[in-house]
C-alpha cells in the first residue's frame, strides 16, 4: 500500500523554459490510440493523463482533462500543447519512468511540467518528473500540486527578457512563490497525518505500563513525529510570503514553553541549562515563529554534539552603544543566546550557514533550512545575529531582537505541567478528517470531558440543536467542506451565547481563520495531549473566575 504522506519535489530548475506557442489548440491528427477528440480553440489549461490515477476528479476544475494512451503520449502532449502531463500507474507492462524520460528529452515536450503518481516502493527511483506523489495521494493533494505546476509552467513560458533586461531575479521569485504555494497546500494534509500518528502513539503509551517491552519503543516514534513537524514548520516559514501578525512577546515565556519539549527532542545525552534574565523587555514578534527560532537553534546545537554535551540557553537585556561592533545597530535589545560545546565551525562554513539548503550533514540527514529559517525570522523582526565558533571549541549564536516600549503584559508561560488539566465540561468537535476527529475525541475523553463530534459544520449545528444540555466549548477545524470553522463558530455562538471557541488548524502558524477575531485562540496541528489539555482548559476558563 502506498504511503499518503510521502511525496517528492524535484528542484525548481527542472522545469525547462517552454517554447512559446499559440494558445489556440491545433487539432490532433486522427489516431486510434487517442481516446478523446481535442477541441479546436480553447484557452483553458489542458491536462493530459496517461495510466491509472486516483482522485482524478480533483483536477476537473483546473482545466480540460484529456486521456492519451501510452504509445502516443509524447506526440499528443506536443500537439495540444499540454499545460501539464499526469503520468499514473501502468497495467500493461509500460515503464512510466521511461515514458517520462522520453517526454523530458523531447524538443517539443521537454518543458511541459510532469506529475508522476507512482507506487510508493521504488516508483520514483531515477524518475525525471517534476513532482512525484504516492499511488493513492490524500484527497485534494493531487489538485493542489497540479495547480502549482500549471502556474509555474505558465510563468516560465512567458516571453523572455528584452534587451538590457535580466530574467534571473524574476525567475527565482516565481520559483520561490510556487514553492511557497506548494508547501502551504501540502502542509495541511501532512500535519493531519502527523497528528493521527502522535495521538495514537500517546494513547498507546497511556495504556501500557512503563515496564512493558513495547513502552520504550514508542518514545522514539514520538520524537520522530516531532522532528517531522519541525521540518514542516521550517518549510512553511521559509516558503510562505505572508508575514505572521506580530505582537509583543516575552522571550522568557517562549523559553519556558519549549523547555519540556526540548529535552525530549534533543535527547538525554545533552544537558540543557536555562539562564533566564530578569525584567526582560518585550519584542515585537510572532510567538510561534519565536518558538521556531529557538527550536531550530537548539536542534542545530544538538547536531553539533553527536556524542552528547551541554546546551546553554540564555536571555538578557543589553544596550548597544554607538561604538559597538557591527552588525548590531545602537539601541536596546533582548538577546537570546544558544551555546553548545560541540565540534564548532571553521570560517568558510560560517560564511554559508544561513544560505537555504546549505548543510554539512550527509545527504538525506538534514534539510539545510533550519538556520536559513532563523535568519529570515530575525531579519523580518529587524534584529541581528552574531555567531562565535571555532573548530573544537563549540558555537554560540546570539540573536539580537529590538526591545519595544512600553512592556507588554507578561505572556503566560505554558510550560508542561506536572499533571494535565482536565474537566467535566461538554466539548463539540467539528473536524472533517475521520482519523483526526476520532483521535481528538479519545484524547479529550481521556481528560474527562464529554465529547460530541461532527464531520462538517452543518452536522455540528444539527448536533447542537438536538443536544438538550449545555455545550461549553466548540473545538473546530479552520477549513472544512461547506460551512468553515469561523462561520460555524459565529452561528453557534449566536444560538448559544455562552459557548467558548477554540480553532485548530493544520495550515501552520500565521494562518488566521477568515472571520476570526484577533484574540481567538488557534491550536496548531500536530499537537500532543499536553498542548490540547492546556489549550482547551484556557479556552474554557477565558473570562471566568479562577477555578478553586
Amino acid at each position: 500500500m502506498s504511503d499518503p504522506g510521502q511525496w517528492t519535489v524535484r528542484r525548481p530548475g527542472a522545469l525547462g523554459h517552454r517554447p512559446s506557442a499559440p494558445r489556440a489548440r491545433a487539432r490532433a491528427p486522427a489516431s486510434p490510440e487517442v481516446e478523446t477528440e481535442p477541441p479546436v480553440a480553447d484557452k483553458t489549461p489542458t491536462i493530459v493523463v496517461a495510466g491509472v490515477v486516483h482522485h482524478l476528479e480533483g483536477l476537473q476544475g483546473l482545466g480540460q482533462i484529456q486521456r492519451a494512451r501510452w504509445g502516443v503520449l509524447a506526440p499528443y502532449a506536443a500537439e495540444w500543447p499540454a499545460d501539464l502531463v499526469v503520468v499514473g500507474r501502468s497495467s500493461g507492462g509500460v515503464d512510466p519512468v521511461a515514458v517520462i524520460a522520453g517526454l523530458k528529452d523531447g524538443e517539443a515536450t521537454g518543458g511541459i511540467p510532469v506529475l508522476h503518481v507512482a507506487p510508493h516502493e521504488g516508483g520514483c527511483a531515477d524518475c525525471r518528473a517534476d513532482v512525484c506523489l504516492p499511488d493513492a495521494p490524500v484527497a485534494g493533494q493531487l489538485a493542489r500540486v497540479a495547480r502549482v505546476l500549471i502556474e509555474l509552467g505558465e510563468a516560465r513560458a512567458r516571453p523572455g527578457p528584452g534587451p538590457g533586461e535580466e530574467r534571473g531575479p524574476l525567475s527565482r521569485s516565481e520559483r520561490l512563490e510556487a514553492l511557497g504555494r506548494l508547501t502551504g497546500g501540502i502542509v495541511h494534509d501532512f500535519n493531519n497525518l502527523l497528528f493521527v500518528i502522535t495521538g495514537q502513539v500517546e494513547l498507546a503509551r497511556r495504556q501500557l505500563a512503563p515496564e512493558h517491552p513495547a513502552f520504550s519503543r514508542l518514545a522514539p516514534a514520538l520524537h520522530a513525529a516531532e522532528r517531522a513537524a519541525t521540518l514542516t514548520r521550517q518549510l512553511l516559514a521559509f516558503g510562505r510570503g505572508s508575514d505572521p501578525r506580530p505582537r509583543l512577546v516575552d522571550v522568557n515565556a517562549v523559553v519556558a514553553q519549549l523547555d519540556g519539549m526540548l529535552q525530549r527532542v534533543i535527547g538525554e545525552d545533552v544537558e540543557i541549562e536555562v539562564r533566564a534574565g530578569r525584567g526582560l523587555g518585550r519584542v515585537e514578534a510572532d510567538f510561534a515563529e519565536t518558538e521556531q527560532l529557538l527550536l531550530n537553534l537548539a536542534l542545530n546545537a544538538r547536531d553539533a554534539m553527536p556524542h552528547g554535551g551541554r546546551l546553554i540557553i540564555e536571555t538578557k537585556d543589553v544596550e548597544i552603544a554607538g561604538e559597538s561592533a557591527p552588525p548590531v545597530s545602537p539601541g536596546r535589545y533582548v538577546v537570546l543566546a544558544v551555546s553548545d560545546d560541540g565540534v564548532g565551525m571553521d570560517e568558510e562554513t560560517r560564511k554559508h550557514i544561513f544560505e537555504p539548503f546549505f548543510t554539512t550533514k550527509p545527504e538525506g540527514a538534514g534539510s539545510g533550512l533550519g538556520l536559513a529559517t532563523v535568519h529570515r525570522i530575525v531579519e523580518r523582526r529587524g534584529g541581528s545575529i552574531r555567531v562565535d565558533s571555532a573548530p573544537g571549541r563549540g558555537t554560540t549564536f546570539r540573536v539580537y531582537l529590538p526591545c519595544v516600549e512600553p512592556p507588554a503584559e507578561t505572556v503566560r508561560s505554558t510550560a508542561e505541567p506536572s499533571a494535565q488539566p482536565g474537566g467535566r465540561e461538554t466539548v463539540l468537535v467539528a473536524e472533517d478528517s475521520d482519523a483526526v476527529r476520532e483521535v481528538t475525541r479519545e484524547l479529550l475523553e481521556a481528560l474527562g470531558y464529554t465529547v460530541m463530534a461532527a464531520a462538517r459544520g452543518e452536522q455540528a449545528l444539527e448536533v447542537a440543536r438536538a443536544h438538550p444540555g449545555p455545550i461549553d466549548l466548540l473545538l473546530t477545524d479552520v477549513v472544512m467542506p461547506g460551512i468553515r470553522g469561523a462561520s460555524l463558530a459565529e452561528q453557534l455562538v449566536a444560538s448559544r451565547p455562552g459557548v467558548r471557541v477554540l480553532f485548530m488548524s493544520g495550515y501552520g502558524d500565521g494562518v488566521t481563520p477568515e472571520g476570526a477575531g484577533e484574540r481567538d485562540a488557534v491550536l496548531r496541528k500536530p499537537f500532543d495531549q499536553d498542548r490540547l489539555a492546556l489549550a482547551v482548559r484556557e479556552a474554557l476558563d477565558r473570562g471566568r473566575a479562577p477555578r478553586g
